[in-house]
Formats: C-alpha cells, sequence, structure tokens
C-alpha cells in the first residue's frame, strides 16, 4: 500500500454513502489533532486519495481452484488523515476508512506484470461475478465500510510499527503493521477554519499540511 496526501479543502456539506460513515465507522481523533494542530503542537494531514495505491491479492484455493482466477482488488476511494506530533512519534496517528463497493476488481493494469499466476484476463462478465459474489460472501450491503485507526505508533522515522484497530462486520480487531514514512519538513501548520467535521479514518507517506480542516465526517 502506497498513500499520499494532499492540502485540505474546506470541508463540504455532509452527504451520505462515504467511507467513513455509517454503522463500521470508528470514532475519530480528528478534533482532537485539529486542535492540536491550532496550539502548534503538530500537523494533520488528509490523504489523497488519487495518488494513493492499495492492492490486495487474493490466490484461488479449494476444489474448484483449477478453474478459477487469481485476483487483484484495489481501493479506489480512501479516505483518512495523519496526524504528526512536532516532537516525538507517540501521540502520532492515523486513521482509513473505505468503501467495499468502491473496491475495483481485476483491472487489466493491476494484473500486468505479475507474472503467470495472474497472467489469465477475467472478461467483464467474470469481474461482474467476482463482484457479486465477494459482496454476498461477506455481507457487503449491511457492513458496506471498512475502517481503522492507529491505537499506538512505536519505531523512529523513517521506520515505524503501527497498532491499528480495524472495525468491520461490528467487531473490532487489532493488528500490527510496519510502515515506512517520509516525515516532510520545512512546511508551516496550517491555521484550520472552525467548525470543521472529521472523516473516520487516515494515513499518508508523501504529505502537505491541511489548510482548512479535517476531512468532512461523510462525502458524495
Amino acid at each position: 500500500m502506497t498513500t499520499d496526501a494532499r492540502p485540505v479543502a474546506a470541508a463540504p456539506a455532509a452527504s451520505s454513502g462515504a467511507p467513513g460513515s455509517g454503522p463500521d465507522a470508528l470514532p475519530s481523533s480528528c478534533p482532537a489533532w485539529l486542535a492540536a494542530q491550532q496550539r502548534g503542537e503538530g500537523r494533520l494531514y488528509r490523504v489523497d486519495a488519487t495518488e494513493s495505491q492499495v492492492r490486495i491479492h487474493v490466490f484461488r484455493a479449494g476444489r474448484l481452484a483449477k478453474v478459477g482466477h487469481n485476483h487483484v482488488l484495489g481501493v479506489e476511494r480512501m479516505a483518512g488523515q495523519v496526524f504528526l506530533p512536532a516532537d516525538g512519534i507517540a501521540s502520532a496517528g492515523v486513521e482509513l476508512a473505505f468503501r467495499l463497493d468502491d473496491v475495483g476488481i481485476d483491472k487489466p493494469e493491476w494484473r500486468a506484470g505479475l507474472g503467470p499466476e495472474f497472467a489469465s484476463v477475467p472478461t467483464a462478465s467474470d469481474v461482474a461475478g467476482t463482484r457479486t459474489n465477494m459482496l454476498r460472501a461477506i455481507d457487503g450491503e449491511r457492513f458496506p465500510t471498512i475502517s481503522m485507526r492507529s491505537t499506538a505508533v512505536a519505531g523512529a522515522f523513517p521506520v515505524l510499527a503501527v497498532k491499528l484497530a480495524v472495525r468491520w462486520h461490528g467487531q473490532i480487531r487489532e493488528i500490527d503493521v510496519p510502515v515506512r514514512v517520509a516525515r516532510p519538513s520545512g512546511r508551516r501548520p496550517c491555521a484550520p477554519r472552525a467548525r470543521s467535521s472529521c472523516v473516520r479514518a487516515s494515513s499518508a507517506s508523501r504529505r502537505s499540511p491541511c489548510s482548512a480542516g479535517c476531512l468532512p465526517s461523510r462525502m458524495n
């Protein structure tokens, strides 16, 4: 997974169906991070979904493996933010969320270069069937969002260890994730506008300070 971040624009009006909204969303730390930034204690950044990549490789298995495909899934619209404290990393944090119906499946450019196990080219009908079966199997209509937030950050730049609480299907599981981070330098913290609402998720590798506040809690 690679992520990029850009300055945050003014928060738009709330709307439904966004990453980070709904019953599987975790409570956000964004208001506290925004307040810390205003006190000069760190910087808040937003993930730029257009420059971020998440790829998930799913391998065929079981008695029907010979007639199936290996799959490449990609998160196409990930919302998120990250907070970097001015000193140390103990209070750093990241939040991310995406909707399962925003997950792309088996785009040719994703499969290219992955070797013979991904050499087959699924048809449009194959992709549609994979999507239908996947969403049915994971109950994607009832639980459309996967959200995660850090509960602890350790290590030293550029290599950090992040403990993530992942919420899905109404349950929270913690996982440990090693990350490599390029810390920005030479940027002034922004002065966000008041009354900014926050998305419930985030992360970034290249970052720019936010210019107006957190992401909206709900986006189109």
